[in-house]
């Protein structure tokens, strides 16, 4: 199996992965304390970002990652009029993060198993002493950060907490650790203690209901360049959507295609649903979105 082949343990089905998303809403709190932080001058080295899953924690991470990469100081990004977290997506940055290939970041999460042909199913320690050899490989040269982006912590196990523990115990010039966290209360309270915590909250209807809408439309276009036929789900459904989802629209973007998701009953959203355990042959936009940018929500 070639490296392109292997599953992502933070990519969800076949919707784009995270980092590979310009846009981002719902959390504006959230993004104005990393770019407060980082336009200060004083960044911390660490940050904890948690809340539910699906609720833009990666997004965001990803999205700060591009934009230290991108400006470097926050000279260069007063300079450029940057007023959020956003970066041309024409830019080297955008694209060799949006590739996986950017040399100055790297993404600890569950490994492939080649013996069981399975992801594994922690973090191990070896994944986290990459985080070590990453820095000695990486320039340290006046300007150039170096962005470890751990998704999620909770999936480490004890001696791999602990590797993490003394990394963020030992921070090297210009590293920024950005440790995505859906249950920070299981977390070793010294990693805690070592990062700013920037909570983040479930969204609102309007936002998921927003969000919904315009992952169709990216749908619905991709879905036009191969002559397939969506239909887009009415308002009203979406409302419920958003309402059942309890803040995520990762949720919500997963109700109809996951075998045996409740929906909603009498709906085209129910269709979905049984059509994700195929028992119907009913279009569902959502579930035909798998190209549409979800990275954007998780």
């Amino acid at each position: 199996m070639s490296e392109t082949e292997i599953p992502q343990s933070d990519r969800l089905g076949d919707y784009p992965h995270p980092r590979e998303v310009a846009g981002f809403q719902g959390q504006a709190e959230a993004e104005r304390a990393l770019f407060d932080a980082f336009m200060s001058g004083r960044m911390q080295h660490a940050w904890l970002l948690t809340g539910p899953k699906g609720i833009g924690k990666a997004t965001l991470a990803y999205r700060m990652a591009r934009f230290v990469l991108h400006y470097g100081t926050p000279e260069k990004a007063r300079a450029a009029g940057a007023s959020d977290l956003s970066v041309p997506i024409d830019s080297t940055a955008f694209n060799q993060i949006a590739a996986g290939s950017h040399p100055n970041l790297i993404t600890v999460r569950r490994p492939w198993d080649e013996k069981t042909k399975k992801l594994k199913t922690v973090i191990t320690v070896d994944e986290v002493r990459r985080i070590a050899h990453f820095f000695e490989l990486t320039t340290t040269e006046r300007g150039a950060w170096r962005v470890v982006v751990i998704d999620s912590a909770d999936e480490m196990n004890t001696n791999a907490a602990n590797a993490l523990l003394k990394a963020l115990e030992e921070p090297p010039p210009n590293g920024l650790f950005l440790v995505l966290s859906h249950q920070p209360g299981r977390l070793l309270p010294t990693i805690r203690s070592r990062c700013r915590t920037l909570r983040m909250t479930p969204l609102g209807t309007e936002d998921i209901a927003a969000m919904i809408a315009d992952a169709e439309r990216e749908a619905e276009a991709r879905a036009g360049e191969s002559r397939k036929k969506t239909t887009a789900t009415p308002d009203s459904e979406r409302l419920q959507l958003a309402h059942l989802s309890e803040g995520s629209v990762g949720r919500a973007l997963s109700i109809c295609g996951k075998r045996g998701a409740r929906a909603l009953p009498g709906t085209r959203i129910a269709a979905g649903a049984a059509a994700a355990a195929g028992h119907c042959r009913a279009p569902c936009l959502c579930r035909q979105g798998g190209q549409a940018r979800r990275g954007r929500y998780l």
